[in-house]
């Protein structure tokens, strides 16, 4: 009768080293867009080419939208309007304290523990998604405020493929068990991430 209640501790030792080799993937949805932090830590190369952070970030936010609106000054109506119309993409890499929209009331936020696989799987379809230099290198258009970084895309921008499905793709890419088929609203988005959280 003793093999059991060893089988059954091992599985728990074996259950709580995989937990202790997790790291924090937060799904983040702010209005109508979705975003996604980890841990600044936890980012390798070659993302870190698109990284500018600063003393005492320890965050790092990905995102994606349409480049006449992402990181623009004076944007308009006239911009969304020409966004949802189908335009140049732009990644987001912001490297800042915590996560973004602290205690803001129309944020939720969904902490997904992932392998550190996953990470880099996410990680590398982030930095596949931000348009090239010719020497290779990558430079942002944009950086309104420091660590704050936006980058032309060679992911187009659309109605049908907005923050959201592209989030979803990028959740679906680091492995998760979430579709990015006809996801195209934030609330499908952090719906997914709740339900697989709530899995785990």
């Amino acid at each position: 009768m003793r093999a059991p209640f060893f089988l059954l501790a091992a599985l728990l030792l074996a259950r709580h080293a995989a937990a202790a080799d997790t790291i924090p993937l937060t799904v983040i949805k702010h209005d109508w867009h979705s975003s996604i932090a980890i841990p600044l830590a936890a980012i390798q190369p070659p993302l870190t080419q698109a990284v500018h952070a600063k003393p005492g970030d320890d965050t790092l936010v990905i995102g994606f939208g349409a480049r006449v609106w992402m990181g623009q000054p004076g944007r308009g109506l006239s911009d969304a309007i020409d966004a949802l119309s189908g335009s140049p993409g732009a990644v987001q890499i912001t490297a800042e304290q915590g996560l973004p929209y602290p205690g803001d009331p129309i944020t939720e936020t969904v902490v997904l523990q992932v392998s550190p696989q996953a990470i880099t799987a996410l990680a590398d379809f982030a930095f596949q998604a931000i348009a090239k230099q010719p020497d290779g290198h990558v430079a942002p258009y944009a950086e309104p405020v420091p660590g704050n970084c936006y980058y032309d895309s060679s992911v187009h921008y659309g109605m049908l493929h907005n923050s959201n499905s592209w989030i979803a793709e990028a959740l679906h890419q680091a492995g998760l068990p979430i579709s990015p088929d006809n996801i195209v609203r934030a609330s499908a988005v952090i719906s997914a991430a709740r339900e697989l959280a709530g899995r785990r």
